[in-house]
């Protein structure tokens, strides 16, 4: 018998408040994702229709395999 394993994928998110003169993809520029996603995220179906004060859900950046190797080995240097 083979066991595997399986990551499970958990999706986080920063909120960004959109300020006067931001555009889509300036703020996807920002976060380091595309302009695709955060329509997609958003619910906007025109890349050109966003206004001050709305916000914005961003995908957070996945942790590194070296920051999450370091959290693991602190974990069980602790216990």
């Amino acid at each position: 018998l083979f066991a595997t394993a399986t990551a499970a994928t958990v999706l986080r998110y920063t909120y960004y408040t959109v300020w006067y003169g931001d555009t889509l993809y300036s703020i996807a520029s920002r976060f380091g994702t595309d302009v695709w996603t955060l329509m997609q995220l958003n619910g906007i179906s025109d890349p050109n229709q966003i206004y001050v004060g709305q916000v914005l859900r961003i995908p957070a950046a996945a942790p590194s395999a070296t920051a999450t190797t370091a959290t693991a080995t602190t974990a069980t240097a602790a216990t």
